[in-house]
């Protein structure tokens, strides 16, 4: 349980997708900072499979793969989404227009149809007794991705399909659908996810950040602070890293001095003329 003694994690099967989607709504329903990194951290801690806990992390940070040469796009918009519910629910586009118009969001829209109808199955199966994974999860997108050519369309309808006719609760079609548009919309930034990776596996959010920044990789980042690797991390050629992140510093003074304690390397750019400039002056090298 929690600091405040009323909400704690669902206690499904680590790898349930439903788990995660539960723990993902947890973190919507609150707005403190802190609580979200709890919730996170303790769900995070209890995955035991490292391919869980890297898909988990993934997710978390509302991507479906990190960047890089093997980054899948699964090429899947909102028409597809609506038309695929459409049609595995049998829903008139009238009738699932007026949940779309009372959430403004695709995924908070099928989640009310299907709390508001669960006893219609349309054409597909609505809610049987199953455990999606997120394995399960990460397959299908990966089809999703591989779907080309001819009649690529109507492959990528019936797997989204096949993954909401395996759901247990509506909360998973809210939450697959929306990691599929890339809105997760739980207030959950990639900086949160960082410092709860760093709480579950007691490390400090510096050592994370660092070796996400390198990496570009959340997943792997993970499962690197789960195994006590974090060393590991690494550049790698053509692996994408992230936005370097600015320092804050109170005052010009504070900055001098923290130039004076730390190796500083800084460009100057003059319309296509740059000059490498290194923290003792001197200029390394001039090129256009």
């Amino acid at each position: 349980m929690y600091a405040d003694d009323s909400q704690s994690l669902p206690t499904s099967g680590d790898s349930s997708f439903l788990k995660f989607a539960n723990v993902c709504e947890l973190v919507r329903a609150t707005s403190s900072k802190l609580k979200k990194i709890a919730f996170v951290s303790e769900y995070l801690a209890s995955i035991k499979s490292e391919e869980d806990l890297r898909i988990a992390a993934t997710y978390l940070s509302s991507k479906i793969s990190p960047p890089g040469p093997e980054v899948r796009e699964i090429n899947v918009g909102y028409s597809m989404i609506w038309k695929s519910i459409a049609d595995l629910y049998a829903i008139r586009y009238e009738e699932f227009s007026t949940y779309y118009m009372k959430h403004g969001d695709l995924g908070s829209a099928i989640e009310d149809y299907l709390n508001s109808n669960g006893e219609r199955s349309g054409n597909g199966s609505l809610l049987i007794e199953s455990d999606l994974s997120l394995r399960d999860v990460e397959a299908a997108f990966k089809d999703l991705a591989r779907a080309s050519g001819k009649g690529s369309a109507e492959k990528r309808r019936r797997i989204i399909q096949r993954l909401l006719s395996l759901i247990e609760k509506p909360i998973e079609a809210k939450y697959l659908v929306r990691i599929m548009t890339g809105e997760m919309r739980i207030g959950l930034v990639e900086g949160l996810v960082e410092e709860s990776i760093a709480r579950a596996f007691s490390k400090t959010p510096t050592q994370v950040r660092t070796a996400n920044l390198v990496t570009g990789n959340i997943g792997k980042v993970a499962v690197l602070s789960k195994n006590g690797h974090l060393d590991e991390a690494k550049l790698q050629l053509f692996q994408p890293t992230n936005f370097m992140l600015a320092d804050s510093a109170q005052n010009a003074q504070e900055l001098f001095s923290k130039f004076n304690e730390t190796p500083l390397i800084s460009d100057y750019k003059y319309d296509g003329i740059r000059a490498q400039i290194h923290s003792d002056g001197g200029v390394a090298r001039l090129f256009s």
